[in-house]
């Protein structure tokens, strides 16, 4: 099938591996190249906005991720190292949104995706609070999909096609909205979690 040309993805694919590892930890500008999908009505968008990677911290950064033709790859397996020497959190290999930090008013992510057939048990998104902890993840276990506390809110194949996902992020309310092709599957109501900062992040982990 075609890969789709906005931005950004997530999608696990086979990588060669490329010699020792040389972390690199700056931000990465967004790319201004690719096809960018439209936005909802009444939403602008957030300008130079930048993103960074979180990976093994003893992996070279082309063997867990690559970004070609506007698409990211990521991958990360269950015996990698976690993405500090200090850490003690599983491993991951994830993009974070830099310069758009959430604290109130509305923010909506928008993005194709697609995992492959054989992941199993990782987070594929996050809200994630500045103060270290997070407060949506999104979990995949048999190819469905699963928020914090198991609950089932995709039950189609996620492997089977790319898929169309939106979040959106209410500050001033703390709920959360999350679509899959458009269609609501997903939402939250307020938590009281005011004045936190959130950043939206998405990969393996």
């Amino acid at each position: 099938s075609t890969i789709p040309t906005s931005f950004p993805y997530v999608y696990q694919a086979p990588f060669i591996s490329c010699g020792p590892a040389i972390p690199t930890k700056a931000p990465t500008k967004a790319p201004t190249t690719v096809t960018k999908k439209p936005l909802p009505k009444g939403w602008g968008e957030v300008v130079n906005w930048t993103y960074g990677f979180q990976f093994p911290y003893d992996q070279r950064p082309c063997n867990r991720y690559a970004v070609v033709d506007g698409v990211i790859n990521l991958k990360v397996f269950r015996n990698d190292s976690p993405h500090q020497v200090t850490s003690n959190t599983k491993p991951r290999t994830e993009l974070r949104i830099f310069n758009s930090q959430m604290v109130f008013g509305k923010y909506t992510y928008l993005s194709d995706f697609r995992i492959s057939c054989n992941t199993y048990g990782v987070n594929i998104f996050q809200i994630f609070d500045t103060n270290g902890f997070p407060y949506i993840e999104l979990r995949t276990y048999n190819r469905k999909l699963y928020t914090s506390g198991y609950q089932l809110i995709y039950p189609l194949n996620l492997c089977s096609s790319w898929r169309s996902f939106n979040v959106t992020y209410n500050g001033d309310t703390t709920g959360v909205l999350i679509t899959m092709n458009g269609v609501l599957y997903y939402s939250t109501s307020d938590t009281g979690l005011y004045s936190h900062e959130m950043y939206f992040k998405q990969g393996v982990y």
